[in-house]
């Protein structure tokens, strides 16, 4: 009897001995997941900041109905009108060797691009092309609705307007440089500037949204 308790008690230490074991290894295992997953996490943070920073620079106009036949720009007052798949390559405002902005259609929505001044004096030249929008310098501002997309300068004056009548007619304002020249275009008229003299303190520059934009995300100016 003495015999097999002692076989027996060694038995259960074995098997205490390989549960210990069996523990250890699955701790270990479940700490080299853990570092595995934490070793990604920087990453991942990066990701996800890349993300937020590329969703919060980005507008979209609104969606053209079904089967539109016909989109519109005003610009300065003017305002000219093409097929969808026309538009891109005659929007109908040029100004020496500088056309302002391209106006296109893609994915169902009536595009604008542009480069425009981030100031009268031209500090930063910035750019909106697919609907993403260049860094903008900490002194300046932008606004937006499902209508409309502003930037202001730190006066609160506006260097760039998208203001969409209606999906198909978009109304552009805004600060614009290229070719050489500076062309000013708001209140209904444009004028070109050699690109040596600053914007003019026009005004007719009114911003459409209230700002800042922290407090007051897509409030139109009243």
């Amino acid at each position: 009897m003495v015999v097999r308790n002692k076989v027996a008690e060694k038995e259960r230490a074995a098997i205490e001995r390989g549960q210990e074991r069996s523990a250890i290894t699955n701790t270990q295992v479940h700490v080299v997941s853990l570092k595995e997953e934490v070793s990604h996490l920087p990453q991942r943070v990066t990701d996800a900041l890349q993300a937020e920073r590329s969703r919060q620079s980005m507008w979209l106009p609104p969606e053209l109905p079904l089967e539109c036949e016909l989109v519109s720009v005003t610009f300065g007052g003017q305002t000219s009108s093409d097929a969808p798949a026309k538009m891109h390559t005659n929007a109908g405002f040029q100004f020496g060797n500088n056309q302002p902005f391209r106006a296109y259609v893609r994915s169902n929505r009536f595009f604008v691009e542009a480069e425009f001044a981030s100031d009268t004096r031209a500090s930063h030249r910035l750019k909106i092309a697919n609907g993403q929008v260049s860094s903008i310098p900490p002194s300046c501002d932008k606004n937006f609705n499902a209508n409309a997309f502003e930037i202001v300068d730190n006066l609160n004056k506006p260097i760039l307007q998208l203001i969409y009548k209606t999906p198909e007619h978009v109304v552009i304002n805004g600060l614009f440089e290229g070719g050489g020249v500076r062309t000013f275009a708001f209140g209904g008229t444009t004028r070109t500037f050699p690109q040596t003299q600053p914007f003019p303190l026009a005004p007719d520059r009114v911003a459409y949204f209230k700002y800042p934009s922290s407090k007051y995300r897509g409030v139109v100016a009243e």
